[in-house]
């Protein structure tokens, strides 16, 4: 009895390889599904994004001024209430937040226009960025930039806000 002893009970290379290739394909789409965490920037950028956001709406809803002041990276949001800026007191009006310490926040040094009382006298603690119920805003234009990407933000004085970005600038 000469002959091939070949045996149908086991796996062929072949059908390794192709099982190997399909669960590497199947594993590379569930990676490519699965989104990228935020950056430090994009964080930024969304943050500020949706307390200006915020303040705008919150202003023009309300009836009352919002603002928003900036001490070095903390933004807190601001209410103009009977005749001074105050920091809200409610949890719907806004929370602070802190742009993250590897983001490079650039503010103008010298803001043009300054939110005043009606007796014209300068408040005390202002906002950087404000809101009128009006629909009337500050003008102020600012940057965030994180390795080689930049956001700027531009606010005009009809309240319209633009988020620009420029990457890889340098």
């Amino acid at each position: 009895m000469g002959g091939d002893h070949r045996s149908d009970s086991g796996i062929s290379l072949i059908e390794i390889m192709v099982a190997l290739f399909i669960i590497g394909l199947a594993s590379g789409f569930v990676i490519l599904s699965i989104p990228p965490s935020p950056t430090p920037l994009e964080k930024a950028r969304r943050e500020f994004e949706e307390a200006l956001h915020a303040a705008r709406i919150s202003a023009e809803i309300g009836g009352e001024a919002r603002g928003l002041r900036i001490v070095e990276k903390q933004v807190s949001p601001l209410i103009f209430r009977h005749g001074s800026w105050q920091a809200p007191t409610g949890l719907r009006d806004g929370a602070s937040f802190m742009v993250p310490e590897e983001v490079d926040f650039s503010l103008p040094e010298d803001p043009r226009q300054r939110f005043r009382t009606t007796e014209e006298e300068e408040v005390v603690i202002r906002p950087d960025i404000w809101f009128d119920p009006a629909g009337f805003a500050s003008a102020y234009r600012f940057s965030l930039e994180w390795k080689n990407d930049l956001y700027w933000f531009e606010i005009d004085t009809s309240g319209e806000v633009s988020v620009n970005d420029r990457r890889n600038f340098r």
